[in-house]
């Protein structure tokens, strides 16, 4: 069970809804942790009673990597914190040594720091060949299964099992006839490509 509002230290008072809206809010831009109201840290027990046990445990491993890294010499990351990014998935900033979440969407990123990488393989944007959207977040979004079998595997009435990559290079999208200059979504089986608009709307 969680509260419902806290009272803080300043005076002031925060709900469930602001609570978290502050909390997303730290977690893309990291300059906002420690959460904090009037200059005064918030105690991570407030925000375990408003937001629960999982929340602040993430909440103290981002404290742990953002205060790590403002005290770091740049470039240099402690084992402990490479290990909680690894374990979560996350990845470091070749240039300043962020801690970097992707949550959705292609694998450009551009860090705070301005420095552009690929969170595929974390190299210098461009310079990889990964693909844009990994075939397996775009097969998760469609509901289609991850890795298709050959022709004589597919259930019956399945005419393609679509495996999405990113194409770089000018195209006319299948369904509405659009120019696309780079980055979309074309199938590596059946050598189809779409819009993002049509992609998105299958």
């Amino acid at each position: 069970p969680t509260a419902r509002s806290a009272l803080l230290g300043c005076g002031h008072t925060y709900c469930v809804a602001c609570m978290m809206s502050m909390y997303e809010s730290a977690r893309l831009d990291v300059s906002y942790f420690p959460l904090s109201c009037c200059s005064a840290q918030i105690e991570p027990s407030t925000i375990e009673s408003m937001l629960g046990s999982d929340t602040v445990e993430e909440y103290r491993n981002l404290t742990l990597l953002i205060e790590a890294n403002r005290k770091s010499v740049p470039g240099v990351l402690d084992e402990g914190i490479k290990d909680i990014s690894e374990s979560r998935g996350w990845k470091i900033c070749p240039q300043c040594s962020a801690v970097v979440e992707k949550v959705e969407g292609c694998v450009h990123i551009t860090c705070r720091c301005k420095y552009k990488f690929c969170y595929t393989c974390v190299r210098r944007w461009k310079t990889c060949h990964c693909e844009l959207y990994p075939a397996a977040e775009i097969n998760m979004i469609l509901g289609e299964p991850e890795q298709g079998g050959g022709p004589g595997d597919r259930g019956p009435g399945v005419e393609h099992v679509h495996h999405w990559v990113c194409l770089q290079r000018p195209a006319r999208c299948d369904g509405c006839r659009m120019y696309l200059p780079y980055y979309h979504p074309h199938c590596a089986g059946c050598a189809g490509t779409l819009c993002t608009h049509c992609w998105a709307a299958r």
